[in-house]
């Protein structure tokens, strides 16, 4: 992955010349046990958003972990209320989203301040009343970092439930790393002393503007311990990883799912119910977390990873971890009906044409004869068929790996 090196001042000291520090040292580093909590009523009552209430002689807060001076950003539990599967948005607005507007900014960072491009960043979180969608995608959304790592998130101040002060839930992963799951936090907030959860070093710093609230963060993250050794991985197919690696123009990797013995699925195969599938073996689940890891060893980001809807399919790309998971049913399996062969095959090759113009690498984890149609040939169990669009806006095959 290529990264830019930042200049040598800190996150730290940049904050104590920004106005936005200002917002941080209202708050006592402190906290106090949590007492039992209201109902929802009552603690919305009990504390308007960015309230000034607290102590006059609060102490100066720690400040986020920064770069080059501190550890990694705190790990927090994601909680009970995380989906997978979030749709790729910067603005987690909708039409009819009530609330006070915030925009978050930062970046995602090494500990030696270089920014991690192509980072996943996936936000969750509360309405403005304290409740959460668990049956949609409200208020849900991941995207990338660009290639100074940098993230924007347009939503609104989440809202209170009982026992918890208002957050933000967030994962963060670089395309060659380990996962940070944590929370983000308001300054100027009553309950924060109250949270079990609360950690003074994951606070935004926070000013107020004509449209709300702007916001801003810097995730600090720890990099890959292989990062020198993606640099030398050497094999047979060292040119398309490279290619992969730096891509110059839009690559798309159909990969047949990993093994899952047998051909088909049971009689009484029903589209979300695993139990009717033909599903991943032990060793089909190796193969995947291992042909995740080659892409870790060679620093190929992923910019988007879709999958058909059927069970194996979706479990291979979830194992490989290198990024959210979206279902896209042009590339479910055909192999029971082949009336809709041509129909989504067609559909597939429109998603390439579509998405053609910008570099960048996208998995589409399918089956033998949906990969079959569109590159002529079938590759085995956890294989990958490398396609873009060439010349003549036609596809064409680039090559064809097997990674782990």
């Amino acid at each position: 992955m290529a990264k830019l090196r930042l200049p040598s001042t800190s996150r730290r000291g940049f904050l104590r010349r920004s106005p936005l520090f200002l917002a941080s040292l209202v708050l006592a580093a402190c906290r106090r046990p949590q007492g039992q909590a209201g109902d929802r009523a009552a603690a919305t009552a009990a504390q308007p958003v960015a309230s000034s209430t607290e102590s006059t002689s609060s102490t100066e807060l720690a400040l986020t972990p920064a770069c080059g001076d501190s550890p990694v950003t705190p790990a927090q539990t994601a909680g009970p209320f995380y989906s997978p599967n979030s749709p790729q948005r910067q603005s987690l607005l909708e039409t009819d989203t009530q609330g006070k507007r915030l925009t978050l900014t930062g970046q995602v960072l090494s500990q030696d301040c270089q920014p991690f491009a192509n980072c996943l960043v996936d936000f969750w979180q509360t309405d403005d009343q304290g409740n959460y969608d668990n049956e949609g995608y409200r208020l849900r959304g991941h995207q990338f970092t660009d290639n100074e790592g940098r993230y924007r998130l347009e939503t609104i101040v989440p809202g209170l439930y009982p026992g918890r002060t208002r957050h933000l839930h967030v994962r963060v992963q670089p395309a060659n790393g380990s996962v940070l799951t944590t929370q983000l936090y308001l300054p100027q907030e009553p309950l924060n002393r109250g949270d079990f959860l609360f950690q003074p070093e994951l606070l935004m710093a926070v000013q107020d503007s004509p449209a709300g609230m702007e916001a801003q963060f810097d995730f600090v993250v720890e990099a890959p311990a292989n990062a020198q050794a993606q640099e030398d991985v050497q094999d047979e197919a060292g040119d398309i990883w490279a290619a992969l690696r730096q891509p110059q123009s839009a690559y798309f990797l159909l990969m047949r799912h990993a093994l899952a013995p047998g051909t088909g699925d049971p009689g009484n195969f029903r589209l979300g119910d695993c139990s009717t599938q033909r599903n991943l073996s032990a060793e089909g689940r190796e193969q995947a977390r291992r042909t995740g890891e080659a892409f870790r060893q060679r620093g190929v980001a992923v910019q988007r990873v879709l999958s058909s809807e059927w069970c194996r399919c979706m479990e291979t790309a979830e194992l490989m971890g290198l990024g959210a998971v979206e279902q896209f049913a042009p590339i479910n399996s055909f192999f029971r009906d082949r009336s809709t062969e041509a129909s989504q095959t067609e559909a597939v090759r429109q998603y390439m044409f579509d998405n053609s113009a910008k570099p960048g690498v996208t998995l589409l984890v399918t089956h033998f004869v949906n990969i079959g149609a569109l590159a002529g040939s079938g590759p085995a169990s956890a294989e990958i068929v490398v396609m873009r669009v060439g010349e003549g806006e036609r596809l064409e095959v680039v090559e064809a790996i097997s990674p782990f």
